[in-house]
């Protein structure tokens, strides 16, 4: 909810979102994220100034990105969570073991971000492959020289199955279509459909 660092003092949640109405030209946000858990302030006090929001009609929905299974819990307790957002890919499925079934459980839908692993799934990277010291990927751990010797093995068999694969299995499939059992927990739907709140 900052443009620099994490600041969710509920007079900056206000500042920001009445400088986003007025840069998107509107009347009102669908969905407003806190972009980052802000250890320095309680959720509470979060998800209490974003239901102010929601009650003068500034905002409909309530989302969180990163947030643990307590803060989850702490926040929805306080102001009903619509969406949380979680980076999933093939080899990063942690918020499968607990995230979603708290999601499932409480009725909020589960937004994916990075479903291709930061671009190492796109077949595009191979052993040679470097990045600008501007790049967030130089100073991720799996992407350097030392600690990526199997990432960049991996680099080498991901290269090769879009041209061994059939055209329509080319696509890669993201976590969000996934398929999951029969009233799971909704993923990547909008706020206005009928599955963003199954319960």
């Amino acid at each position: 909810m900052a443009n620099q660092g994490q600041d969710s003092r509920p007079e900056n949640i206000r500042n920001v979102t009445e400088a986003a109405l007025k840069r998107l030209r509107t009347d009102v946000i669908d969905l407003l994220y806190q972009h980052r858990v802000d250890p320095k302030v309680p959720i509470e006090d979060v998800a209490g100034t974003v239901k102010d929001l929601i009650r003068e009609g500034k905002v409909k929905h309530f989302g969180m990105s990163e947030a643990g299974v307590v803060t989850i819990r702490r926040a929805h307790a306080v102001q009903t969570g619509d969406g949380a957002a979680e980076r999933v890919f093939l080899w990063w499925r942690e918020p499968e073991q607990e995230i979603l079934p708290v999601l499932e459980e409480l009725g909020i839908g589960f937004v994916p971000f990075s479903p291709l692993g930061r671009g190492f799934l796109t077949g595009k990277m191979d052993a040679s492959t470097t990045f600008d010291s501007k790049d967030f990927r130089s100073s991720l751990p799996r992407f350097t020289p030392r600690r990526s010797r199997p990432t960049r093995r991996w680099w080498t068999c991901s290269g090769a199955w879009p041209r061994r694969s059939t055209p329509h299995r080319r696509r890669s499939r993201s976590p969000g279509s996934w398929p999951r059992s029969p009233g799971s927990c909704p993923s990547r739907a909008p706020p206005s459909s009928r599955a963003w709140r199954r319960t």
